[in-house]
């Protein structure tokens, strides 16, 4: 049986230009990341920002112009909404999968954007 369109409430912490990061939780399926593209308001970027979290942000919203939200680094910002996604993986083949942030992905998420955050 093929479960490759079947949805999984997963937990993510969704970080709102200008306010607190908020936990949510979304339907996603592994075939279709709609549900993460109607919260960043675009196409995926996924940029891994530790051994099993990812982050989620419009792939153009620097060339939109939307304003930075998080400090990425040394030299580079997060823009616009973004979306913190844990990340498991295939033991079988290797394959990377976004799944529920865990409590402890959650805390390191939460402190994060914490002390990224850019004040306008």
């Amino acid at each position: 049986m093929d479960n490759s369109s079947k949805t999984t409430p997963i937990r993510v912490l969704v970080k709102k230009l200008g306010e607190k990061a908020e936990v949510q939780t979304i339907d996603y399926c592994c075939t279709d990341t709609s549900a993460i593209r109607n919260i960043i308001g675009g196409f995926l970027e996924v940029v891994k920002i530790s051994e099993d979290i990812f982050v989620a942000v419009d792939d153009v919203g620097k060339i939109k112009g939307y304003v930075p939200n998080l400090y990425f680094g040394m030299h580079d910002v997060l823009v616009g909404t973004v979306v913190f996604i844990g990340e498991t993986r295939d033991n079988e083949y290797g394959e990377s999968y976004f799944c529920s942030l865990s409590d402890a992905q959650l805390m390191y998420a939460q402190y994060f954007c914490r002390h990224m955050v850019i004040d306008g």
